[in-house]
């Protein structure tokens, strides 16, 4: 396809391209419940996530470009820069947690819907502070408590030390 970009800021799966200002990725057989997600994150006025924008001629996912900084790394950031991300989370998970409002759900611990790769290299960054999330891994994303988001790169961090 004619002015695609290759996208190597973070650690980016293979396949996947800037046009314009929309992003194209190979999909999976999950691409179907992160478009849903970023629709209802859309319509509940969440404001930092990219746009689902279908799926190109050629099959791929379809999501609209964030402008800035994704870091390709795990490393170390201030406190005010830590905070700022625990805010962005935060409105994330309370932007998914009407789709796991039942008494069913809310019976065995699943509170929001979890990114479950919540990295800096899965933020995007401008002027240092994080201002969006991105990279819905199409087989990561699933139901959980709002802790597991925190607790699984907490992990990775202590080992990068």
């Amino acid at each position: 396809m004619q002015g695609e970009i290759s996208l190597n800021g973070g650690r980016v799966s293979q396949g996947v391209v800037r046009v314009a200002d929309m992003v194209r990725r190979p999909p999976t057989l999950h691409s179907p419940f992160v478009h849903k997600l970023l629709q209802h994150l859309a319509a509940s006025g969440f404001d930092a996530a990219p746009r689902s924008n279908g799926f190109d001629e050629l099959g791929r996912d379809v999501f609209s470009y964030i402008e800035g900084d994704v870091p390709g790394d795990l490393s170390w950031h201030d406190d005010d820069v830590l905070i700022d991300a625990a805010r962005l989370i935060r409105r994330y998970h309370d932007a998914t947690e009407a789709l796991v409002a039942s008494p069913a759900a809310k019976s065995i611990g699943l509170e929001v819907v979890c990114h479950n790769d919540l990295s800096p290299s899965n933020f995007v960054f401008r002027s240092g502070r994080p201002l969006a999330i991105i990279d819905f891994d199409f087989d990561i994303a699933s139901l959980g408590p709002r802790m597991h988001d925190l607790g699984v790169r907490c992990q990775d961090v202590a080992r990068s030390r």
